[in-house]
């Protein structure tokens, strides 16, 4: 027997929606109270579910994290909003990537075509102001955001809801530490924190590993020069010292340390990072 279809409904556990639409698309319904419910209720009815509802008021500050999401692990799902917003707010949606705006009262035409499953596309980009996030089919996530350190919780936030429901908290945590120290290092050292250099953070999650790629727009530097501070404290705090940098300098060991593989390109400014899945 076939797996029937199913409407999610995220930002609303109202009981009456449910029945209206059921009765409205003749399809199952799954409401659920925010992003994070959303994200595990995916994780278990896989590609049955053509399309998704997302109730904005609720949802906004986990909103593009959220597209994001489903535009990178369930492309086929068509998006759309659920309430009654003025014509600037469904443009802005519209460049999220949520094709439909859906008022009160719902009719059976405007459900029904959610339910149709689009051809699903190879690349897609969304862009609010100068932060722009690239899905590739291939699986690789690339966000590239201007040489602002704002946006280094934002990427960790991204990222930590791509895959909240599949990694352990200590993994999580090292990756969060690792885009702390390694993002903020490209924006300071490498770009100089120069707001016309992009940083470009790309992650790929496969079922035993994760792989991040960090790149920044700078001149690059010598990585042979990179040592373990620990080995000689004082050196190594004098040595900043004449080089007018700030105190410091043991992120990079440490996230060395917590990796299972670490390195960088030829000319410095890229590093790329495994963590191995248990």
């Amino acid at each position: 027997m076939s797996t029937p279809l199913r409407m999610l409904i995220v930002g609303t556990d109202r009981g009456d929606l449910d029945t209206q639409i059921r009765k409205l698309a003749g399809c199952e319904t799954v409401s659920v109270p925010d992003a994070n419910a959303a994200v595990a209720s995916l994780r278990l009815l896989g590609h049955n579910i053509p399309a998704a509802l997302l109730n904005i008021s609720v949802i906004e500050e986990d909103l593009e994290e959220l597209v994001v999401y489903f535009h990178s692990t369930f492309p086929e799902v068509i998006l759309a909003s659920l309430g009654d917003l003025p014509d600037n707010e469904c443009r802005r949606l519209k460049c999220l990537g949520i094709s439909h705006c859906l008022t009160h009262p719902l009719t059976a035409q405007s459900l029904k075509l959610l339910l149709k499953r689009p051809t699903p596309i190879v690349t897609r980009t969304q862009s609010n102001k100068d932060w722009v996030v690239t899905v590739d089919r291939g699986d690789w996530v690339e966000i590239s955001v201007p040489s602002q350190s704002e946006y280094v919780s934002r990427i960790q936030d991204l990222l930590d809801l791509l895959e909240r429901s599949k990694l352990d908290q200590d993994t999580r945590d090292e990756l969060m530490l690792a885009i702390d120290e390694l993002v903020t290092n490209a924006m300071e050292w490498g770009n100089h924190y120069n707001v016309n250099r992009q940083v470009r953070v790309s992650y790929y999650c496969m079922a035993d590993r994760i792989m991040l790629k960090i790149e920044d727009e700078g001149e690059g530097f010598n990585t042979t020069g990179l040592v373990n501070p620990t080995e000689d404290l004082k050196m190594h705090i004098e040595k900043r010292e004449a080089e007018g940098k700030r105190p410091g300098g043991f992120g990079v060991h440490m996230i060395r340390n917590l990796m299972d593989d670490f390195s960088y390109n030829d000319r410095g400014n890229i590093v790329l990072l495994t963590k191995f899945l248990a």
